[in-house]
C-alpha cells in the first residue's frame, strides 16, 4: 500500500494533487494509524492512463465551458473502476443463482419428506391393529409416532 507522499512520486506531482484526486481518480482508504494508503494497481492504472493522455490530473477551469479537464478524466476513472463493480456483481449473481438452486433442492427434498411422512401416516393408521404396532421395532415405532405428531 502506497502513502500520499509515494502517490505523488509516482506521479511526479505534489501531495495536494494527490489530495484533490482523492475520491475522484483514486480512492484511498486510512490505517490502523490513519495515514492514508493507495492500492499500488489502481495508481498505476491512472499513471499509465496519464502516460496515454486519457487523463489530464488538472487544467484550469475556463469561463467557457465551466468544468475542469480533472473532472472529465473522473468520469474515464469510475468506467474502469466500474469494470472491478461489474465483475463483483457478477460474481455475486453466480453465487445468488447457487444459492437459489440449493434453496430448490432443498424445498424438493422437504416435499419428498412430507409425502413420505404422510405415507408412513397413513400405514401407521392402517396397522390399527396394537399387535401389529408391538411387533415394530420401537425405534421405528417411535419414528412413526414422531412423524404422525409432525404432520
Amino acid at each position: 500500500m502506497l502513502t500520499r507522499s509515494q502517490v505523488a512520486k509516482r506521479l511526479g506531482k505534489s501531495v495536494a494533487t494527490v489530495r484533490r484526486i482523492e475520491g475522484v481518480l483514486l480512492a484511498p482508504w486510512q490505517d490502523a494509524r490513519g495515514i492514508y494508503r493507495f492500492d499500488p494497481v489502481d495508481v498505476d492504472r491512472l499513471v499509465n492512463d496519464i502516460a496515454r493522455g486519457d487523463v489530464a490530473l488538472w487544467e484550469e477551469m475556463r469561463a467557457d465551458d465551466g468544468a475542469s479537464r480533472l473532472v472529465k478524466s473522473a468520469e474515464r476513472a469510475s468506467s474502469w473502476r466500474g469494470d472491478a463493480d461489474q465483475e463483483e456483481t457478477a460474481a455475486r449473481r453466480r453465487q445468488s443463482g447457487a444459492a437459489s438452486e440449493q434453496i430448490a433442492n432443498l424445498q424438493r427434498e422437504n416435499r419428498e419428506l412430507l409425502s413420505f411422512a404422510q405415507q408412513l401416516s397413513r400405514l401407521l393408521v392402517e396397522t390399527s391393529s396394537r399387535s401389529q404396532l408391538k411387533a415394530l421395532p420401537r425405534d421405528v415405532l417411535e419414528l412413526l409416532v414422531t412423524l404422525v405428531d409432525l404432520h
